[in-house]
């Protein structure tokens, strides 16, 4: 289960009824503006057995973009010729989000493509790019800081694939030298280990046999892992980073829970998750 957190854009979808700009906070290029998301979930429009509408589980990441506007004209922010855009992680969804650092008297269009699996395949994009997936925000010279409601609208589900939902994404930081973003990564981690020692998963990810390498960035020197052991082995968990053999792994019998403060290395764990067959 790999989270990565692409410095690359910036964006949020937005739910129908969330119209009418807002105003930031601004200083000589300084301006700024925090973006709080609300969930609501989908609906179907021909039910199916055995068919559920997407909810925000159903998020494997959003990219997040950001344009300016002129009129009815919306035009990409670029950076280097290439347009600026960050991906968040399901696991900071629930992150509040800020823009720094815009221009004041400018007006912005936030926007937000959810997909259901890595990567940005159009058959994997799983929220709408109509007004409800957007919100225009004017960004002015008040000296206090606006919030905004940014909610995502998730497409219709039909028999054989859509369903109407809006989901909550409170998102993750947004910082720039014009327009930029930091995503906040990480600092603790809940594990779920299910499956025997050569056919076993955590959190739903296959392990390679009998052992999983758990790569995770993180934003401080040390991580929690919570690890919950739901399967017929006893497993461990080895902290690669940390050559310390007496702090540097953890034994989860079956049916237990147990803990492992792991160390990061230039920002990211390597741990291995295995049994001690293996």
């Amino acid at each position: 289960m790999k989270k990565t957190y692409a410095l690359t854009a910036l964006g949020a979808i937005l739910l129908a009824g969330c119209a009418g700009p807002l105003v930031g906070t601004t200083g000589a290029g300084d301006a700024s503006l925090s973006v709080v998301t609300a969930v609501q979930d989908g609906q179907f429009r021909t039910q199916a057995p055995g068919l559920s509408p997407y909810t925000k589980s159903n998020i494997n990441h959003l990219v997040l973009k950001l344009y300016t506007l002129d009129g009815s004209n919306e035009s990409p922010v670029m950076r280097g010729g290439v347009e600026l855009k960050a991906e968040v992680g399901a696991e900071v969804l629930d992150e509040p989000v800020t823009f720094k650092n815009l221009h004041p008297d400018t007006t912005y269009r936030i926007r937000a493509f959810a997909y259901k699996a890595t990567g940005e395949a159009t058959d994997d994009l799983i929220s709408t790019t109509d007004t409800g997936s957007y919100r225009d925000v004017s960004v002015g010279r008040s000296l206090a800081p606006s919030i905004v409601s940014l909610p995502v609208k998730l497409i219709n589900r039909l028999f054989k694939a859509e369903a109407t939902s809006s989901i909550v994404v409170t998102d993750g930081d947004l910082v720039n030298e014009d327009e930029a973003i930091t995503v906040p990564v990480p600092t603790s981690f809940n594990l779920a280990i299910a499956g025997v020692w050569d056919n076993f998963t955590v959190n739903g990810d296959p392990s390679s046999v009998d052992t999983y390498r758990y790569t995770p960035s993180v934003s401080t020197a040390t991580a929690l892992l919570t690890i919950a052991n739901n399967g017929s082995e006893t497993f461990f968990a080895r902290d690669l980073n940390n050559s310390d053999n007496a702090t540097n792994w953890v034994l989860i019998p079956v049916g237990a829970t147990g803990s492992l403060m792991v160390q990061a290395q230039n920002g990211t764990l390597n741990v291995v998750i295995e049994t001690p067959r293996g």
